[in-house]
């Protein structure tokens, strides 16, 4: 007790104001829960060279820097929908590994959207804003109920948007690496990925 007053009458402070000077209002704003899934990953149902899938994602904020007079910093502003064709698949000891290629877009959906698995045709209702070719490195578990995800994308097109009436354009990007896992989830006919 006479550390702490001492502590207090050393510094300058009287304690209601901290010790860091006076109390700032904050705010505090959930918008996701780090263990929620940000991707869907699922197949058509044919097997073989050309098996065909797609990746929905949800992107959290803004996609390349972009700073808001506002403070928002784009939560709901943007997913992503990837169209792949698996081009080989190999069986090992303790994995199954299939390369894929693809295009992704990155929709901007105008104000704050929640896109739900539930919905996938929510993730490709906005307006395309950028264009991705992909290559992807996909590996199994033996029993495919756990997939990693590998995926590399080059920017090969970019779309001016409207923004708070401002027009934002994409910047110019080499390339981007995206990793994500996740386990087969019945309920969705896919892997939903972290």
């Amino acid at each position: 007790m006479v550390a702490a007053a001492l502590l207090l009458s050393i510094c300058g402070c009287d304690g209601a104001a901290g010790f860091f000077g006076p109390y700032y209002e904050t705010r505090l704003t959930q918008v996701f829960e780090a263990n929620e899934p940000v991707a869907l990953l699922t197949f058509d149902s044919r097997d073989g060279a050309d098996r065909r899938g797609e990746i929905l994602g949800k992107v959290h904020g803004w996609p390349f820097p972009h700073s808001d007079p506002s403070g928002e910093f784009g939560e709901g502003l943007f997913s992503y929908r990837t169209d792949l064709v698996v081009k080989h698949t190999s069986t090992g000891a303790t994995d199954v590994r299939e390369s894929a290629t693809g295009m992704r877009s990155l929709y901007y959906h105008g104000a704050e959207t929640a896109v739900s698995f539930d919905q996938p045709d929510g993730f490709s209702a906005g307006e395309a804003v950028i264009k991705d070719a992909v290559d992807i490195d996909l590996t199994f578990s033996p029993d495919r109920q756990r997939v990693d995800v590998t995926m590399l994308a080059r920017q090969v097109d970019t779309t001016p948007f409207i923004y708070n009436g401002e027009n934002v354009v994409p910047p110019n990007r080499q390339e981007e690496t995206l990793t994500m896992s996740g386990y087969f989830s019945p309920n969705y006919g896919g892997y939903l990925l972290r």
